[in-house]
Protein backbone atom coordinates (compact mmCIF):
# COMPACT_ATOMS: atom_id res chain seq x y z
CA UNK A 1 0.00 0.00 0.00
CA UNK A 2 1.21 3.69 -0.51
CA UNK A 3 1.73 5.53 2.01
CA UNK A 4 -0.26 8.26 3.32
CA UNK A 5 -0.81 11.20 6.08
CA UNK A 6 -3.56 12.95 7.02
CA UNK A 7 -4.85 16.74 7.76
CA UNK A 8 -7.60 17.33 9.58
CA UNK A 9 -10.24 20.10 8.81
CA UNK A 10 -10.08 22.46 11.95
CA UNK A 11 -14.02 22.21 12.31
CA UNK A 12 -13.98 18.43 11.88
CA UNK A 13 -11.46 17.90 14.91
CA UNK A 14 -12.35 20.99 16.99
CA UNK A 15 -15.84 21.18 17.06
CA UNK A 16 -17.16 18.18 16.27
CA UNK A 17 -14.67 15.98 17.47
CA UNK A 18 -14.02 13.88 14.56
CA UNK A 19 -10.30 12.97 15.17
CA UNK A 20 -9.38 9.20 15.16
CA UNK A 21 -11.92 8.19 12.76
CA UNK A 22 -10.34 9.30 9.58
CA UNK A 23 -7.10 7.90 10.83
CA UNK A 24 -7.98 4.50 11.89
CA UNK A 25 -9.61 4.17 7.98
CA UNK A 26 -6.17 5.24 6.72
CA UNK A 27 -4.14 2.40 8.77
CA UNK A 28 -6.42 0.19 7.71
CA UNK A 29 -6.79 0.67 4.07
CA UNK A 30 -3.01 2.34 3.55
CA UNK A 31 0.58 2.76 5.13
CA UNK A 32 -0.99 5.78 7.64
CA UNK A 33 2.27 7.95 8.80
CA UNK A 34 1.06 10.34 11.81
CA UNK A 35 1.22 13.95 10.78
CA UNK A 36 2.71 15.94 13.51
CA UNK A 37 0.37 18.95 14.07
CA UNK A 38 -2.40 17.51 12.13
CA UNK A 39 -5.09 19.06 13.83
CA UNK A 40 -3.00 22.23 13.69
CA UNK A 41 -4.69 24.87 10.75
CA UNK A 42 -3.31 24.60 7.56
CA UNK A 43 -3.81 28.74 7.27
CA UNK A 44 -7.20 28.39 4.90
CA UNK A 45 -9.65 28.91 7.95
CA UNK A 46 -12.74 29.61 5.31
CA UNK A 47 -11.75 33.12 4.02
CA UNK A 48 -8.55 33.55 6.72
CA UNK A 49 -5.91 32.76 3.43
CA UNK A 50 -7.77 35.68 1.26
CA UNK A 51 -7.55 37.90 3.98
CA UNK A 52 -4.80 37.60 5.72
CA UNK A 53 -2.66 36.07 2.62
CA UNK A 54 1.04 36.90 4.43
CA UNK A 55 -0.10 34.98 7.47
CA UNK A 56 -1.87 31.92 5.76
CA UNK A 57 1.51 31.09 3.80
CA UNK A 58 3.43 31.41 6.33
CA UNK A 59 1.59 28.44 8.43
CA UNK A 60 1.02 26.86 5.30
CA UNK A 61 4.93 26.83 4.83
CA UNK A 62 5.25 25.48 8.50
CA UNK A 63 2.71 22.68 7.57
CA UNK A 64 4.02 21.63 4.43
CA UNK A 65 7.71 21.20 6.35
CA UNK A 66 5.60 18.60 8.95
CA UNK A 67 4.29 16.67 5.70
CA UNK A 68 7.21 16.57 4.38
CA UNK A 69 8.74 15.11 7.48
CA UNK A 70 5.92 12.36 7.13
CA UNK A 71 7.87 10.82 3.71
CA UNK A 72 3.84 9.98 2.88
CA UNK A 73 3.27 9.98 -1.13
CA UNK A 74 -0.28 11.22 -0.52
CA UNK A 75 -1.92 13.59 1.40
CA UNK A 76 -5.27 13.17 2.06
CA UNK A 77 -7.93 15.59 3.51
CA UNK A 78 -11.84 15.76 4.14
CA UNK A 79 -12.39 19.92 3.68
CA UNK A 80 -12.30 20.95 0.11
CA UNK A 81 -11.13 24.44 1.55
CA UNK A 82 -7.88 22.62 2.94
CA UNK A 83 -7.59 20.79 -0.03
CA UNK A 84 -6.89 23.79 -1.96
CA UNK A 85 -4.74 25.48 0.39
CA UNK A 86 -2.93 22.43 0.91
CA UNK A 87 -2.12 21.41 -2.85
CA UNK A 88 -1.11 25.10 -2.93
CA UNK A 89 1.46 24.18 -0.47
CA UNK A 90 2.66 21.36 -2.55
CA UNK A 91 3.39 23.15 -5.35
CA UNK A 92 4.87 26.37 -3.35
CA UNK A 93 6.63 24.75 -0.78
CA UNK A 94 7.13 21.04 -1.62
CA UNK A 95 7.24 18.14 -1.05
CA UNK A 96 6.11 16.33 -3.79
CA UNK A 97 2.97 14.87 -2.21
CA UNK A 98 -0.31 14.25 -3.86
CA UNK A 99 -2.96 15.74 -1.91
CA UNK A 100 -6.72 13.94 -2.03
CA UNK A 101 -9.63 13.85 -0.79
CA UNK A 102 -9.65 10.96 1.81
CA UNK A 103 -12.41 9.31 0.03
CA UNK A 104 -10.84 9.42 -3.24
CA UNK A 105 -7.91 7.38 -1.47
CA UNK A 106 -10.10 4.85 0.53
CA UNK A 107 -12.19 3.89 -2.74
CA UNK A 108 -8.56 3.33 -4.65
CA UNK A 109 -7.74 1.02 -1.69
CA UNK A 110 -10.96 -0.78 -1.61
CA UNK A 111 -10.49 -1.16 -5.08
CA UNK A 112 -7.06 -2.63 -4.90
CA UNK A 113 -8.42 -5.04 -2.69
CA UNK A 114 -11.47 -6.26 -4.30
CA UNK A 115 -10.77 -9.33 -6.48
CA UNK A 116 -11.16 -9.57 -10.13
CA UNK A 117 -15.00 -10.73 -11.16
CA UNK A 118 -14.59 -14.26 -12.52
Amino acid sequence: PFATTHQHACHACHAQGVKDEPERVLRFATDYRPLEGSTDCCGSAGVYNLTHTETSMRILERKMASVADTGAEVLTVENPGCLLQLDLGARRYGPEVRVRHIAEVVLEAMDAQEEPPR
